[in-house]
């Protein structure tokens, strides 16, 4: 079964799946190309951070 749940983007697995798409989206997007939120940006008030386990 498939749980997503409220989670902390600075957590062990979220955070190193979050560094693991920011480096492939890096290596295949020019910079202007890219628009993720980096993980501390990730924590901010106004934002939902949710993750499937």
């Amino acid at each position: 079964m498939l749980i997503i749940e409220p989670a902390d983007p600075t957590a062990l697995g979220p955070r190193t799946l979050l560094e693991a798409s920011h480096r492939l989206m890096i290596d295949t997007f020019p910079a202007d190309d890219i628009y993720a939120l980096d993980i501390a940006d990730l924590q901010g008030a106004d934002i939902r951070f949710f993750a499937a386990r």
